[in-house]
């Protein structure tokens, strides 16, 4: 094996750590996203899903209440 070469496993270590570098740093990215479309839809604010669901909850107990 001449210099500068690295044998097969050497290779697959070497890819193997990339696409691992490579899946944390998508993750990463990910959380980021995640976290600024929460912000964003706090600053515009936008319904959530558990605002929704607490209102369908408040609107099936009035309907209860009127007879629906």
């Amino acid at each position: 094996m001449e210099r500068n070469e690295l044998t097969k496993d050497q290779a697959k270590q070497v890819m193997d750590s990339f696409i691992e570098k490579g899946q944390n740093q998508a993750n990463a990215w990910e959380g980021d996203r995640k976290e600024q479309m929460k912000k964003l839809g706090e600053e515009l604010h936008l319904a959530t899903k558990d605002d929704i669901s607490a209102l369908q909850e408040r609107i099936q107990a009035l309907e209860s209440k009127l007879g629906k």
